[in-house]
Formats: structure tokens, sequence, C-alpha cells
């Protein structure tokens, strides 16, 4: 992490956890698939959670959220942002 807030977001986020599930190692023998993830998030890793299942179903085996924060985007910022950013 750079430690800089601005670079933190939410699609950064999902990013990460998908590229770090699409690194786990393949070599692990077994009957269970290890990619395959129960994402327990609260506050904005409930934002993060639901992201990555849109995303990429296929990386997750349940998804448990708690206290999931609303997203007041479109109350908030989207009247103050320009047309040319919306």
């Amino acid at each position: 992490s750079t430690g800089k807030l601005m670079n933190a977001t939410i699609s950064r986020w999902k990013d990460d956890v998908i590229t770090i599930l699409d690194n786990v190692p393949t070599h692990i023998t077994g009957k269970v698939d290890f990619r395959k993830a129960v994402f327990v998030g609260h506050g904005v890793g409930v934002w993060v959670a639901v992201l990555v299942a849109l995303q990429r179903p296929d990386l997750v085996r349940g998804l448990v959220g708690i206290g999931g924060d609303p997203d007041f985007t479109e109350d908030l910022l989207w009247s103050q942002l320009p047309e040319d950013t919306k």
C-alpha cells in the first residue's frame, strides 16, 4: 500500500481480491477448490464482496454481509458532478 487514501477505491479493492484468488496455488490437491471463497464483509466490505460476486461468481462459495454501508452517491455527489464526469 502507498498509504495514500485517495488511491483506495472500492473498485481497486475488488480487483485486489480477484487477483489474490486468481493466484491461489493450483497445485494443492484435494476435492476442495481453494479459489472459491466465502466472503464476510462489514460496511464497505459488503460492497467489495458483492462486486466480486457480480464480476466473478466462479470465485464465490458464499457471501455474508453485515451492516453494509448505504450508497449515497446520487443523494450527495451526483448533482455536484460536472456533466462530463457523470
